[in-house]
């Protein structure tokens, strides 16, 4: 898998590096993490870096790992799809309804993979040789954000084994809703053109035996 998608990665890498060099120097990715305040003055670039950039050396190395193997693991032909809309929804719901961002700021690449964990544990439910495991993890990622969500951010933290800053539940918890929404979009449409192109088919097949008799 890494040879066939050497460029792809060497392209996240060199962008990780470079949202990242102030881990060389022990100190806070204070350009390039997403601060509302310097975003809506001006700072557009924030938007992209936040998510690329990370408070330590084992909050970048679990994030990027996660992210990495999730996607490319997915749907081949839409996980730029997926992408896009796990980040979107994983930067909105923050903004919109998180109060930490504002002061802590917001950096790291985990909501992008909670919700391209959904996307993974859904296509793995819909393969009968990994249903179960896809319903554990499923289970698994909406539970951990639901205890983010209610009991407190920083409930999981014992989990870890180095800084990873205190998590934004909201930012999680848009990436699911970001990864899981596109996912039944397009299987809903995917079911409708199947209904449709079965629905011609038979209606030919139909007009044919008649036409023949």
């Amino acid at each position: 898998m890494i040879f066939r998608y050497k460029t792809e990665i060497s392209v996240f890498a060199i962008i990780i590096l470079l949202c990242n060099l102030h881990l060389f120097t022990n100190s806070f990715p204070e350009n390039t993490a997403l601060f509302p305040d310097k975003l809506f003055s001006g700072e557009w670039w924030r938007i992209f870096t936040h998510y690329f950039a990370h408070l330590s050396w084992y909050h970048l190395l679990i994030d990027s790992a996660a992210f990495l193997i999730l996607f490319f693991s997915i749907n081949q032909k839409k996980r730029y799809l997926y992408l896009i809309t796990c980040a979107a929804g994983s930067v909105i719901f923050p903004l919109l309804f998180s109060k930490i961002i504002y002061s802590n700021g917001l950096c790291g690449l985990s909501g992008i993979a909670h919700g391209l964990m959904i996307i993974a544990a859904l296509e793995m439910v819909e393969n009968m040789q990994t249903k179960i495991i896809g319903w554990i993890a499923l289970s698994a990622v909406i539970m951990k954000t639901i205890i983010e969500l209610t009991v407190s951010p920083g409930a999981l933290l014992f989990l870890h084994f180095g800084n990873v800053g205190i998590p934004v539940a909201e930012c999680h918890a848009g990436g699911i809703v970001g990864g899981g929404t596109i996912y039944l979009i397009l299987k809903i449409r995917s079911h409708k053109k199947y209904k449709s192109a079965h629905l011609y088919k038979t209606k030919n097949i139909n007009y044919s035996k008649t036409f023949s008799s």
